[in-house]
């Protein structure tokens, strides 16, 4: 997390500020790095193979960066790069300070048995994933604690139980059983006992520790109005074709681990609009004028973009 900020920034406005402004000369400059990583993957000798795999990367990053500044120097758009870390920062209890939302729904679920379909936005379920593992840690932790609270009880109990079948047994006169008689009674004695001392278990521990927990979520829900002129730069991004996904991402506080939760968003700075490229994030726009905003209004009046 960038230390420089200050602490009374929200995560969306200390995330809004880590957004980059492309340089004026960038298109020729990523154009010539995709090219350029090209023609060394045509070029290369079957020694030099260990390097396919990281020129490959490079000039897929850079092509799908080239279609977005070309549609920028298009049609006038100022997007800014946009890191990825911000979307791994996480609070405390090692849940999201920022939650992505997709555009076709209004509420986001991080599960314990991984990411429910539609909930995250594709595009980052690899940067969220320790947020499931977080849960499912947790829910294990809690089975666990629970289990061994049962069994501790259970042997407590059937250690109770034990003596009065033996007191009983011993008091029953011989010739009343018989040796087989009392064998037989012996084990329909403890198989009772055992469903007693399980039942006793079972209903004491849900009272005291609650049930085993068959999984646990964090339900976060979109409960803000986009502003029309937003509206207008998500569809005006989308018809350029150079997004493969576009969400939005908020600030949700109160975030808690708990079976069934569902806390309502609270707006604690601007959301943004985020698109992706396939291989790169952009800052698309902020829901109000923003640090970001403000980056992205110099760069239309200042020559290069300068802040």
């Amino acid at each position: 997390m960038n230390t420089t900020i200050a602490d009374t920034d929200s995560a969306v406005q200390r995330a809004a500020k880590t957004a980059v402004p492309v340089a004026p000369d960038a298109l020729a400059q990523v154009f010539r790095t995709a090219e350029s990583a090209r023609t060394e993957l045509s070029n290369l000798l079957p020694l030099e193979q260990g390097q396919k795999e990281k020129l490959n990367t490079v000039a897929h990053t850079n092509t799908h960066k080239v279609a977005v500044l070309a549609a920028m120097q298009a049609t006038g758009e100022k997007y800014l790069e946009f890191p990825m870390e911000p979307m791994t920062w996480r609070d405390d209890k090692k849940l999201p300070e920022l939650v992505p939302f997709s555009l076709t729904q209004n509420s986001v679920i991080f599960h314990s048995s991984g990411f429910s379909e539609q909930s995250v936005p594709t595009s980052v379920r690899g940067l969220y994933k320790d947020v499931n593992q977080t849960l499912a840690g947790a829910l294990a932790t809690k089975n666990a604690a629970t289990n061994a609270a049962q069994n501790k009880m259970w042997l407590k109990w059937w250690l109770m139980c034990l003596p009065v079948i033996a007191l009983i047994m011993c008091l029953i006169p011989g010739s009343f059983l018989g040796i087989a008689g009392k064998i037989i009674w012996g084990i329909i004695a403890t198989v009772a006992a055992c469903g007693v001392t399980n039942w006793i278990t079972q209903v004491v521990c849900e009272k005291r520790y609650g049930k085993l927990v068959e999984a646990y979520q964090v339900r976060a829900s979109f409960d803000g109005l986009i502003p029309e002129t937003i509206r207008q730069k998500i569809r005006r991004a989308a018809s350029l074709g150079i997004f493969t996904e576009i969400f939005v991402l908020a600030e949700v506080p109160g975030l808690k681990i708990e079976e069934g939760q569902a806390p309502r968003l609270a707006r604690v700075g601007d959301p943004l609009v985020i698109g992706y490229d396939g291989s790169g994030f952009w800052l698309i726009a902020a829901f109000d004028t923003s640090p970001a905003e403000a980056i992205a209004m110099s760069m239309t009046l200042s020559p290069g973009g300068q802040r």
